[in-house]
Parts: structure tokens; sequence; C-alpha cells
């Protein structure tokens, strides 16, 4: 179960759990019980909403100078429900027409996900949603037709994991599905370099 740390332990923790591995040696290991990879236009549609509608953002510039910025929104993804529990955004990453957006859950328990959206100028579409109903997922980002992910779910040996799925067009590939777990409660970034992995 999450629990809230002291902050001394969060600092030795945010140390603790740095690691740096070598990609081609994940592994392919069977983590498909608890992923579901949703894919259906009629299922996604009902979280997607068209909105062009104008937005005023108020933000100061330097000398406490307050400005205005006029935005546009183009349309709005309600997160996911996982088992019936809402989840919230984490992070988003954008690449070659796709956009990744991770999300987790507010509480005790595990459960979170991916959304895949794809983009062609300011047309959005959602395309794909991977979901988990134990784990947490972190912060997501986009690269060589892979998804990597980090975050932390009670099935793996230490908690904290980061993942890796080959994309089929925009769809997870589940039989591609790579994990590395590492030492900590929560892993909260992931990123690559070459053929190496960073997990914090």
């Amino acid at each position: 179960m999450k629990k809230l740390l002291p902050l001394f332990y969060l600092i030795a923790l945010a140390y603790g759990c740095q690691d740096e591995i070598n990609s081609d040696d994940l592994q392919v290991r069977p983590y498909i019980d608890g992923i579901e990879v949703i894919s259906d236009a009629s299922v996604l549609s009902d979280r997607f909403h068209e909105r062009n509608e104008n937005v005023s953002v108020r933000g100061l510039q330097s000398g406490r100078v307050e400005t205005a910025y006029q935005l546009t929104l183009v349309s709005e993804i309600d997160p996911p429900k996982i088992r019936n529990e809402q989840t919230m955004a984490t992070s988003v990453d954008i690449a070659d027409g796709l956009i990744a957006v991770s999300y987790n859950y507010i509480g005790e328990d595990f459960r979170g996900g991916v959304d895949l959206i794809s983009r062609n100028g300011e047309t959005l579409s959602l395309v794909s949603q991977l979901a988990y109903d134990r784990s947490d997922i972190s912060m997501v980002f986009l690269s060589d037709q892979s998804i990597y992910y980090a975050g932390g779910s009670p099935d793996s040996d230490s908690v904290a994991f980061a993942d890796a799925i080959a994309l089929t067009n925009t769809t997870p590939d589940l039989s591609q599905l790579t994990r590395r777990s590492v030492g900590g409660h929560l892993a909260t970034c992931v990123a690559k370099s070459s053929n190496q992995l960073f997990i914090t």
C-alpha cells in the first residue's frame, strides 16, 4: 500500500533508486495479467470531446505585470476510469505525430495507464489506451516506435519499475512488453540514451 514518507527518506530514496541499465538486457516477461489494451474507437470516443473554444490564461511577467494569453482549447480527453475509479494525468510526451499521456490514481491503490493520441495538424484522435488495474504510471515518453514509462506496482518484486512496449502502428503490442524492476517505492522518471535506460 502507498504510504507517505518523511522528506529525508524521500531524498534518500530518490538517490537510492537511480539505475542505469542496458536496454538490450531487458527481457520479455509475461506481465499480461492486469494489463489491457483498448483500441475500440467506439469505446475511446466516449472520452474524447471536441471543443474549439477560446481560453484566456492569466500570467505574470517580470515586474509583476499581469498579462493575459489567448489560447484555443482544441479538444479534451477525460482521464480513464480504472476499476470504476477516476485517474489523473501525470505526464505528456509528443513525437512523430503521436502524443502519449500517462495516468495514476490518488489514493492507496495502484492503478493507471497510458493514452495514445494521433495528431494531424490541429486534428487529434484518441487511438488506443493501455490500462493497468494494479500499477501507477508516473511518466511516459515515446522513442523508436515504442513507449517507455515508469511507475509502481505491488506485483513487481521491488514495487518500482520501468516498462517498454513496442507499438504496432499506434497500438501497444503486449507480446513485446519488457520490464525492469528497480529498488524503491515508485519509479518517477525514465530516460533513454542510445541503448541505455536511466530510471529514478
